[in-house]
């Protein structure tokens, strides 16, 4: 069987994904995904971290049991799915079937963005055979986003308005509306109920009959409320386009045939047996002038019988797709009376699943590339690991070399402090030695004087005529004085009686 392979898928919610996978900020609502806590926050943080599909069992429990809280048209309680989750948890049961379904769309599904991940490149399986589908509805010519807060608030106001006004025409309603609030009432249920009808003056109103339950619209006009809060909460300003709309999930024993009922513009009877929830909302939203657009991906191919049912819970569990959550299934899923098929049949949906699309390996791709991952991860911590020692090498020789350099210079410091000790002692020594030469010298300037007077008066006159008497001569006489002065001068032995 030639089936030609998909192109490639776009990247669920990119941008979220992108920013919480990188660290720049933590995975939360955003104006543009306003709907994003409880075990929808937890899925979408174990896809976002690019974990394998066992690591989405642990979010399950909780899951169900917040499904286990939601109401159906009939009041009853969503027990065969809390049950089916809970099972998974711990038998594996619907595991296999959370296998088959691809990557991008579980993402989409969880974040409730499979309309505009579709605009933007996002594949399922193809339409042939059984199969569980899942959609999503966008405005024309955004790329797949939905509402702002003001739109939102132009929407609620009218489906308050569509459902007062059937529930009065009926006969059913509780409130004792006055007369210019119900002819406002019946004027919305005939226009909205003129859209992709063709009708001039519709009978009655095409979404409500007298034996509908109320809770069911309630709960879903309770949860768009919801939306508009959480909406006005995070966009002050109302102009955020958001990328996150109601989901509706089905399924059939041939999935082309059944899809091609939920577009308006390809079903001559307008919506034909669609959902009144999403057909009552594509039509208030063309009434309010916008142009809606359904989105459909196949998210599970059958491969096996009696697994339809089963796996239709899964995908509208995983997709929160009831009322409560702002979704279009009314009713539980998994009532269905699945198509019995020769085992040819099955044969051959295994190989088309198996062989021909990549999605049923990819947790198998998952981990190997994860190991790789892990591997890469491990080589470059490594390799941070020995540059870190490097460093931490490097900063202790700078360290050494730091303590050397003080040692240095402290060595060096005393070794000048010495030195200058030194030189203050050889400058006092001088000093003292030059004032003792100056008192010398002072000393031997006044015997010099001494001296020069007392050969002065030696040479007077009256003692040279006595000496001449005496017989004596000049030369004789100054031999006597030199051999006199001679007497007189000091010599290196007499410093110290010198001083003294």
């Amino acid at each position: 069987m030639a089936v030609n392979p998909p192109p490639p898928a776009a990247d669920c919610a990119a941008m979220v994904r992108l920013k919480y996978r990188l660290g720049n900020e933590p995975l939360q609502a955003t104006p543009e995904i306003p709907m994003l806590h409880g075990s929808r926050l937890s899925l979408a943080k174990t896809l976002a971290n690019n974990r394998s599909y066992f690591h989405l069992l642990p979010s399950f429990k909780e899951l169900g049991e917040e499904l286990g809280q939601e109401k159906s048209l009939a009041g009853d309680g969503l027990e065969n799915t809390r049950t089916l989750l809970n099972d998974m948890r711990v038998t594996g049961k619907l595991f296999d079937l959370l296998l088959l379904v691809p990557k991008q769309v579980l993402e989409a599904m969880v974040l409730g963005t499979v309309a505009y991940d579709h605009a933007n490149g996002l594949v399922g399986y193809d339409r042939k055979g059984p199969g569980v589908y899942v959609f999503g509805i966008s405005i024309e010519s955004r790329g797949g986003k939905f509402l702002t807060k003001a739109e939102m608030d132009k929407f609620i106001d009218n489906f308050e308005s569509y459902v007062e006004g059937a529930r009065h025409f009926h006969g059913v309603q509780s409130v004792l509306w006055p007369p210019q609030r119900l002819a406002k009432f019946a004027a919305v249920v005939k226009e909205v109920d003129r859209q992709f009808s063709g009708l001039k003056d519709p009978p009655g109103p095409r979404f409500f009959s007298r034996g509908s339950g109320y809770s069911a619209y309630n709960i879903f006009l309770d949860s768009m409320r919801d939306r508009r809060n959480a909406l006005e909460r995070l966009d002050p300003t109302g102009s955020v386009q958001s990328i996150q709309s109601p989901l509706y999930v089905g399924c059939s024993n041939e999935l082309e045939t059944r899809i091609a009922a939920y577009d308006p513009k390809h079903n001559d009877s307008g919506f034909g047996s669609a959902n009144n929830l999403y057909a009552l909302t594509m039509s208030l939203l063309s009434y309010q002038g916008l142009v809606p657009k359904v989105h459909v991906v196949a998210a599970i191919r059958a491969i096996e019988q009696g697994t339809l049912d089963s796996a239709e819970i899964l995908i509208a569990g995983l997709a929160r797709s009831y009322p409560r959550f702002g979704g279009f299934n009314a009713c539980e899923a998994g009532i269905i009376n699945q198509k019995s098929f020769d085992e040819n049949f099955w044969t051959n949906q295994g190989i088309y699943v198996t062989l021909t699309m990549p999605f049923s390996m990819y947790n198998v791709e998952l981990c190997n590339n994860a190991a790789q991952l892990i591997n890469d991860i491990d080589t470059a911590l490594e390799t941070v690991q020995n540059a870190s020692q490097e460093i931490q090498r490097l900063m202790s020789k700078v360290d050494e070399d730091v303590k050397e350099l003080v040692s240095a210079g402290t060595e060096l410091q005393a070794a000048l402090v010495e030195a200058e000790a030194v030189a203050t002692k050889r400058v006092a020594a001088l000093n003292k030695e030059t004032g003792r030469n100056q008192r010398i010298c002072s000393l031997l300037q006044q015997l010099t004087e001494h001296l020069k007077g007392r050969l002065a008066k030696e040479r007077s006159p009256s003692l040279i005529e006595d000496t001449k008497l005496d017989g004596k001569n000049v030369d004789e006489s100054d031999d006597e004085m030199e051999d006199s002065h001679s007497s007189y001068c000091p010599s290196s032995d007499s410093d110290v009686e010198l001083e003294h």
